[in-house]
């Protein structure tokens, strides 16, 4: 035979013996065989051209044997099997040695058909077949698996131990089985078993101790992830009959769970233990009822990228078969009519002293926030139920922050009704200026952070308010980045920022989750980058909305040519400006230094009209009427100037024809007379034009004007020290009614 089998035995002594009577009988021939005796000790056996033996057995051995004929019984009291060795091996891209060997006894390849089995001859008596006890001792099975690119080693110590059984109908067999691996891990099973009519099982089983990083070479084919520790454990009831496929009533635990970013080098899931109490699973009526699920302990660093990935995700290694796989994932959660296979109830979910390491890159702004101290439930979930699953969670957020969650959804169809609330309180924002470098090109030297995000959304429509509270907000040096976004975060900041040193914004987003093109953190950054665009491009109007003003109205003031005196219309734009300022202490009031062309003809306007005043004052009444008077200090103040043409000249040139009736006979008479009016005029107009004023004079106007808006300001009760300050001179033309107007600007510090 050795030729004929895929194996061969290396070694083993085969003892047999017997009592037999064999008798002829006239109703027909007796047998009876007694006292078998079966062994086969030192067993070794070895698969054809591989080394070592994959089989050694120290012991196999039948014993107490009985056979009757006719009686067509067989019975045999013990079946023992004693240090058992198995090997099983697979290589790369092979199958195992035992499938091996299953295949070619099978006659892998053989091109003859299989015969059809014979049909049985009924016989008066059927056999009955017993074996009081089968026990398998002190075997041992070792696992070598050199397909996965991290070949995994196994080994069993295994004992089996079966009573009692015959091949009688509903038959039931007490069983015993301990398995230990060398690795950890012990698993019990006691109960019994029926094979006839139908398999039936009822035991009981308990796992304990169960080492999972032996799974760590076949996690390492579809995940970057180090299991560093791990233990499952399990109390468990199972059945299996003809009426219930399959139950599970019991509880599971893993404990001292470690799982390890290896592209990071950091941890990423960890948790002292995770139990699922009172589980009650049945495969007949397709129902999961579960008492109680607890979280002790739990772990997680969480990352959201940029791009809105998540370090969760980056950690799958790619997979040709990944698409198709997410495919039927998808379709295998609910049957042909798109409601759940199962039915499942959990009493409560119970979260304990959780921690997470939570960075958000893809935010307004960007954070990261160490949370610990998590505790939270969900009571009451069902599944399916129209009633969403309620969360309600909260922790500590580093060293004096809070973080609060609460949320309604349906974890099977999010994108139905949905309601989550996350609150972040008094996050500490130094600890962000890694990531603000990026979002912005700015270091935080200071300040606390409240975000609150609320997120509904109704058949796929998202309604979204985000609220982001920032206090005592110092920005720190600025930072290239290539990525960074060129916002005006100085001006917005001191736009924003109110007395009490508080930002408070808002930012709603809306859009259709269901579209693929729909991204909410961009969504968001873009509001946000709008938002302070805008405020910064129109400060006066955002500073006018605050007092529930008109921006036009306070972003500057008119002054009359010549003049620095802050009319009243204008004192009211300043005391506008001064409630908006003194809520944004950060803010700096440029005012600038005005003046213009206007202004030097109306200084030498007043000029010339104080010495023409002082001249008519000086002449005293007795030299004629004031219009007397001021003609004669003009013609006198003209000549001293020297100025040409001479004064006979200018009369002739403001002389004009004049025509009138004569009375008696009504023609016209031509005559020529004095433009008095003109004549004033022309000479006022020559004095002023000649009238000397210098650049210092003007840079005095403009001083002035700067001073008289800071006194004004001032007798408010004045802003912040160093919030005034001057500006760039301005040199406006005539504004419609003729004044000038002094247009301020806005600073930060």
């Amino acid at each position: 035979l050795q030729d004929s089998l895929p194996l061969r035995i290396d070694d083993g002594r085969l003892q047999a013996s017997v009592d037999y009577d064999v008798r002829l009988l006239e109703q027909g021939p007796s047998l009876a065989l007694n006292q078998i005796q079966v062994s086969i000790d030192e067993l070794e056996v070895a698969q054809n051209q591989v080394e070592p033996p994959f089989l050694a057995a120290t012991l196999l051995q039948a014993g107490n044997g009985t056979v009757l004929y006719p009686e067509n019984q067989f019975e045999l009291e013990l079946i023992q099997l004693d240090q058992l060795q198995l090997a099983v091996t697979r290589e790369a891209g092979e199958a195992t040695n035992l499938e091996q060997l299953i295949a070619a006894f099978a006659g892998d390849g053989d091109d003859n058909p299989t015969p059809e089995p014979a049909e049985p001859q009924q016989s008066g008596t059927p056999w009955s077949i017993s074996l009081q006890r089968l026990a398998l001792t002190d075997n041992r099975i070792t696992f070598s698996d050199r397909n996965p690119e991290l070949p995994a080693e196994l080994a069993v110590d295994l004992n089996i131990e079966l009573l009692e059984l015959d091949n009688q109908p509903a038959s039931s067999f007490p069983l015993s089985l301990d398995l230990a691996l060398d690795s950890g891990g012990q698993l019990a099973v006691t109960g019994a078993i029926s094979v006839l009519p139908d398999p039936i099982v009822a035991v009981d089983t308990s796992l304990t101790a169960l080492d999972l990083t032996v799974l760590q070479p076949y996690i390492n084919e579809f995940a970057f992830v180090d299991l560093e520790s791990g233990q499952l454990e399990l109390q468990a009831a199972l059945t299996v009959n003809t009426a219930e496929p399959f139950a599970y009533q019991g509880d599971i635990r893993l404990l001292d769970l470690s799982l390890a970013d290896q592209q990071q080098n950091e941890d990423l899931l960890s948790m002292n233990s995770f139990g699922v109490e009172g589980i009650d699973f049945s495969l007949a009526e397709s129902s999961v009822d579960v008492s109680q699920v607890i979280f002790d302990s739990l772990f997680a660093r969480v990352i959201i990228n940029e791009d809105g990935t998540t370090n969760i995700g980056r950690i799958i290694k790619p997979s040709d078969q990944s698409e198709a796989t997410d495919a039927s994932s998808v379709s295998d959660t609910t049957d042909s009519n798109g409601e759940l296979p199962f039915t499942i109830t959990v009493g409560r979910i119970q979260v304990e002293n959780g921690a997470s390491d939570f960075t958000d890159l893809n935010l307004p702004i960007v954070f990261n926030a160490n949370i610990r101290e998590l505790t939270g439930t969900v009571e009451g979930f069902s599944a399916p139920s129209a009633q969403p699953l309620e969360l309600n969670l909260e922790g500590s957020v580093d060293e004096f922050g809070l973080v609060q969650l609460v949320s309604a959804f349906d974890p099977f169809d999010l994108t139905s009704q949905s309601q989550v609330d996350l609150q972040f309180r008094n996050l500490q924002m130094p600890r962000i200026t890694p990531y603000t470098i990026k979002f912005a090109g700015r270091e935080i030297a200071n300040g606390s952070l409240d975000v609150n995000l609320s997120y509904n959304i109704e058949q796929g429509q998202l309604a979204a308010n985000n609220q982001v509270v920032l206090r005592d907000l110092q920005l720190g040096e600025r930072v290239e980045s290539p990525d960074a976004m060129d916002l005006p975060l100085d001006m917005a900041t001191a736009l924003l920022k109110d007395s009490n040193g508080v930002i408070d914004l808002e930012v709603p987003v809306t859009g259709d989750v269901n579209d693929p093109e729909f991204n909410l953190g961009p969504a968001i950054r873009r509001a946000i980058s709008n938002i302070l665009v805008n405020i910064v491009a129109a400060p006066f109007r955002f500073l006018g909305s605050l007092i529930g003003g008109d921006s036009a109205e306070i972003d500057s003031i008119a002054f009359q040519p010549g003049r620095s005196v802050v009319a009243p219309p204008e004192q009211q734009v300043l005391q506008q400006l001064y409630e908006a300022l003194s809520q944004r202490p950060q803010l700096i009031l440029e005012i600038p230094l005005v003046s213009s062309d206007a202004d030097r003809v109306a200084l030498q306007t007043s000029i010339v009209g104080d010495r023409v005043n002082s001249r008519i004052e000086l002449l005293g009444e007795d030299a004629g009427s004031l219009t007397d008077r001021r003609l004669t200090v003009l013609e006198a103040l003209f000549t001293e100037a020297g100025l040409s043409p001479s004064l006979d000249e200018l009369k002739l040139g403001n002389t004009v024809e004049t025509s009138t009736p004569n009375p008696l006979t009504g023609e016209p008479m031509i005559s020529q007379a004095l433009d008095l009016q003109a004549y004033v005029n022309d000479l006022r107009t020559r004095l002023i034009s000649i009238e000397p004023i210098d650049e210092q004079q003007l840079v005095s106007l403009a001083e002035q004007r700067a001073t008289a808006v800071r006194e004004y300001l001032a007798s408010l009760g004045g802003l912040g020290e160093g919030q005034v300050q001057s500006g760039e001179s301005q040199s406006p033309e005539l504004d419609d009614d003729g004044w000038l107007a002094m247009e301020f600007g806005l600073g930060s510090r």
